[in-house]
C-alpha cells in the first residue's frame, strides 16, 4: 500500500508540474508572456501584377515557412503599397500556438487545442494570405520604405536570434527615394545620402526572396543593389528564389 501510495503521489506531482510549467499565452497575440521565441516576417508586394501560377507558388512557399517555424514564433504579414490604408488593413501579427499534435495527452485535450489552433491561428493567416495574394498594381513601388515601416511595427524584431524575412516581389523599387525605372542604382542611392538612413535592423535575419522575374535590362542593377542593401542591413543570409510563370 505504501508503494502504491508513493506511485500515485508521484503521478499527481508529475501532472501538477506539467500543468504549472505550461506556457502562458497572451490572449490577443497568442505569444508566450515572456515574448516570442523567433520571428517570421512576410512582406507581400501589391504594386506589380503576378500571374495566378506565381501567386499559388508563392503561397505554397509561404505556408511551408509558417509550418516549419517552432511554436512561439511570431508570424507577421505586411504589404508593399503606397496606400497607407491598404497597408494598415493587410497587417497581421500573431504567434504560432501549440496544435493538437503538441498537446500532452496526460494533461491536455488534443482535440480542443487543435480546434483553438485552427480558429485562432490557421484561419486568420489563410484569410490574410487570400486577401494579399491578389492581382493588383500601383503607380509606385516603395519597397524599401514599406519594408522598414513593417519591421518597425513588429514587437521585439531584432531582439531574438531566430529571425526570417520572406519577401514576395519583383524587387523593382520605384519611389522618390530611388527608382530603377529612372535608371538609378546603388551608386545613385549613395550619392543622394540615403545610405546613412538605412536602419541596419536585419542582424541575425535570414532573408528569402520569392522574386518575380524582372525586365532583363534591370537584372544586373537589381541583383547588385539588393545584394548591397541586405549586406549593409546586416542580413545573416540571402536566398533568392525566382518565381516563374510556368
Amino acid at each position: 500500500m505504501l508503494i502504491g501510495a508513493t506511485i500515485i503521489g508521484g503521478g499527481f506531482a508529475y501532472l501538477y508540474m506539467k500543468s504549472s510549467n505550461r506556457e502562458v499565452l497572451d490572449v490577443a497575440t497568442l505569444c508566450p508572456k515572456r515574448g516570442p521565441v523567433g520571428h517570421l516576417a512576410i512582406l507581400i508586394d501589391l504594386t506589380d501584377p503576378a500571374s495566378m501560377t506565381q501567386m499559388r507558388f508563392a503561397r505554397a512557399a509561404i505556408e511551408k515557412h509558417i509550418e516549419s517555424v517552432q511554436v512561439g514564433t511570431m508570424i507577421s504579414i505586411g504589404t508593399v503599397t503606397p496606400d497607407e490604408g491598404q497597408r494598415e488593413g493587410a497587417l497581421l501579427m500573431v504567434c504560432k500556438p501549440p496544435s493538437g499534435a503538441d498537446a500532452d495527452r496526460l494533461t491536455e485535450n488534443p482535440k480542443i487545442i487543435e480546434e483553438k489552433y485552427q480558429v485562432a491561428f490557421v484561419q486568420p493567416l489563410a484569410e490574410m494570405l487570400t486577401k494579399t495574394l491578389t492581382i493588383s498594381e500601383a503607380s509606385s513601388s516603395p519597397i524599401m520604405e514599406n519594408l522598414q515601416e513593417f519591421l518597425s511595427r513588429i514587437p521585439d524584431f531584432g531582439g531574438v536570434n531566430n529571425q526570417r524575412l520572406v519577401i514576395f516581389s519583383n524587387l523593382s523599387q520605384h519611389s522618390d527615394v530611388l527608382s530603377f525605372y529612372r535608371g538609378e542604382d546603388w551608386k545613385a542611392f549613395e550619392g543622394k545620402g540615403e545610405l546613412t538612413k538605412l536602419a541596419r535592423n536585419l542582424s541575425n535575419t535570414e532573408v528569402v526572396l520569392l522574386r518575380l522575374p524582372e525586365p532583363s535590362n534591370q537584372t544586373e542593377i537589381l541583383e547588385d543593389f539588393w545584394a548591397r542593401y541586405f549586406d549593409v542591413q546586416g542580413a545573416k543570409s540571402v536566398d533568392p528564389i525566382v518565381v516563374g510563370e510556368y
